[in-house]
């Protein structure tokens, strides 16, 4: 098993190289399976994220969710935790930590109850594992809200045969990349 240190690099190296084109085609391509899977699950609530730097980038199926009426709440990073809050117009976000956009309004926040978890990542294995950055931030969210299914979506090059996790790794429901969905 390589470390995660190793398998974080050697991502993002490759991810530094992804052309414009091949993350909109590759966004596409996973966007279109995951909202007939939202569609499928029926759910009305979706916990998103603002792509950072050359991350699956799902802003287009989020204007089509919004406009179908679903909830959609994004994340605001605080010290130890991330907590959710609604949008209902994509172009109200501003510069938080790390430089992740972040909702400016933060009137409505997302309670314990049944929705998708949209989750990024650096890499995730066959065993719907996940690293991110290593801050933690999504392991502590999901395992405080067991109400919600977890969806990976990554680029096929993401995927790894095995991560080195421990017991606070939460693994996802399923993932979905551009070139294969693993559940």
């Amino acid at each position: 098993m390589t470390s995660n240190i190793k398998v974080r690099s050697k991502i993002l190296k490759k991810r530094t190289r992804l052309s414009n084109d091949e993350i909109i085609d590759g966004s596409r391509r996973i966007a279109n399976i995951l909202e007939v899977i939202i569609n499928r699950l029926g759910t009305k609530d979706i916990l998103c994220f603002y792509p950072l730097e050359k991350e699956v980038n799902l802003i287009d199926l989020y204007d089509k969710l919004l406009k179908k009426g679903h909830n959609l709440f994004f994340p605001v990073s605080f010290e130890e935790e991330i907590k959710f809050y609604k949008v209902s117009d994509l172009s109200e976000f501003e510069v938080g930590k790390f430089n992740v956009l972040e909702p400016k309004n933060r009137d409505v926040m997302f309670l314990d109850k049944e929705a998708v978890v949209i989750c990024p990542g650096l890499a995730f294995d066959k065993k719907n594992n996940r690293i991110g950055y290593g801050k933690g931030y999504y392991d502590r969210f999901l395992q405080k809200h067991k109400n919600t299914t977890p969806i990976g979506v990554c680029f096929g090059f993401q995927m790894v045969d095995e991560l080195d996790v421990g017991y606070w790794d939460v693994p996802m429901e399923m993932i979905i990349t551009d070139t294969v969905l693993k559940r």
